[in-house]
């Protein structure tokens, strides 16, 4: 997949979709056309807050409530990506329709697990990736 985005860009959410050939909801959008998925790590009204570490985001995996597993859904496809040759793509989402092209992101640690509670406010296990912007572009 040819991409000509540079860091810093900010794309509608349409354009996003279109783009990557994703859905235009949800924060873990997996495209099986172009063999690709895109991460939106949101930094406002985000009940699941994602956290920098350095250069490493920790992203909460996909669910709102239950324990979440490493081996469902798009959980699988992060967690695998580097075994499969997936394309991971980061944006931050900072407002309406507003949402920052990142770079390229790779898994650079084992993920891990961690009590938060849901959208109920019951504690559950959530599933944490440790990214980190590649020097791919």
């Amino acid at each position: 997949m040819q991409l000509n985005l540079t860091r810093g860009q900010v794309l509608t959410n349409q354009k996003l979709a279109q783009t990557f050939g994703v859905s235009t909801q949800g924060g873990m959008r997996r495209s099986k056309r172009n063999h690709c998925l895109v991460l939106i790590s949101k930094t406002v009204a985000n009940p699941y807050p994602d956290k920098w570490q350095g250069d490493v985001l920790h992203y909460v995996g996909m669910g709102r409530t239950g324990d979440q597993s490493l081996m469902t859904a798009q959980n699988r496809t992060l967690n695998e990506a580097n075994d499969y040759d997936v394309a991971i793509y980061l944006f931050s989402y900072t407002g309406p329709n507003h949402y920052i092209y990142e770079g390229p992101v790779e898994l650079v640690a084992t993920p891990y697990y961690q009590q938060q509670p849901d959208i109920n406010g019951q504690k559950r296990r959530v599933a944490v990736f440790p990214i980190a912007v590649t020097a791919k572009a």
